[in-house]
């Protein structure tokens, strides 16, 4: 299985992991993951700014930690008014990269939180995640559910490569979008 060789770069400095770029992507992550918790987000102001709203919205609601978001029901929205095959390119477009966000931190929890030393850990979380070639992935991510965020983070453990990752996350996220855009271009 091939590394995340450019993510393992980005970590180190001079050959040797950079432990506070790490406590430092680790800290960020975590404040992403738990926002909600400690900010009041007003999702439905974001609407009002079309596409880049609902990029925000469906990043955010992915990047978030268990907590719903109404990033599918702004695709329904913008799906009545805009086209949904573009309505789902980017709604899933930020559902994969607000989904990294578990990734990352699952990546740099292995570093910062020495999970590494934990073998039963990372054994287990890489066949979950690696099971069938990662097809639990776009399954996961198809079906909107909280349990995702975990599989992100035992993705980001277990050293999936990340561009897989965000590519698998990207197909779930597109087919579910399209036909919830469509869903609300009809219901219009």
């Amino acid at each position: 299985m091939k590394k995340n060789k450019w993510l393992k770069n980005l970590f180190s400095a001079n050959g040797k992991s950079s432990k506070i770029f790490l406590v430092a992507l680790f800290t960020v992550s975590t404040i992403l993951l738990f926002l909600p918790f400690f900010f009041n987000i007003d999702f439905k102001s974001l609407t009002a700014f079309g596409m880049v709203g609902l990029f925000l919205i469906n990043f955010f609601g992915s990047a978030t930690l268990f907590l719903p978001a109404p990033a599918i029901f702004s695709v329904a929205v913008a799906g009545a008014t805009i086209n949904p095959i573009l309505v789902a390119v980017v709604a899933a477009l930020a559902g994969a990269l607000g989904e990294s966000v578990a990734y990352i931190f699952g990546y740099s929890s292995k570093e910062v939180l020495n999970l590494k030393k934990h073998k039963h850990i990372y054994k287990y979380s890489k066949i979950i995640v690696h099971w069938k070639g990662g097809i639990l992935i776009p399954l996961f991510a198809f079906f909107p559910n909280p349990l995702f965020d975990g599989l992100g983070i035992l993705a980001g453990i277990s050293d999936f490569p990340i561009k897989r990752f965000i590519v698998y996350v990207f197909l779930g996220r597109f087919v579910r979008n399209l036909g919830i855009a469509y869903l609300g271009l009809f219901l219009s």
